[in-house]
């Protein structure tokens, strides 16, 4: 199902995942598919059995957490363990373990 595949993609590169963006994906997908409007999904009421179904955990982000970068988030965790792993090797060559 293709909602799923884009659900698992945004789940794998971080992306939020709510209600809201089901319905209008969902939306989207029908628009795409030309479903008549007789065979639409109305309302909210599809989602929760939907996410049971699919195992979807919705995540809402808050304040400035939903404006955050996660790509850059991960590029800088991986620069500072790269400056905490120079600076135990730094520190175990200076102060041998005897």
């Amino acid at each position: 199902m293709a909602l799923i595949q884009r659900i698992r993609h945004m789940e794998e590169t971080g992306e939020t995942v709510n209600a809201s963006m089901l319905v209008e994906k969902w939306k989207r997908f029908e628009e795409w598919m030309n479903v008549t409007e007789a065979e639409q999904l109305t309302g909210e009421g599809w989602i929760t059995p939907f996410k049971k179904a699919w195992k979807i955990k919705e995540f809402q982000r808050h304040r400035e957490a939903g404006s955050v970068d996660l790509r850059s988030v991960e590029e800088e965790h991986k620069c500072v363990q790269k400056i905490l792993m120079m600076k135990q090797a730094y520190f175990h060559c200076k102060f041998p373990i005897i």
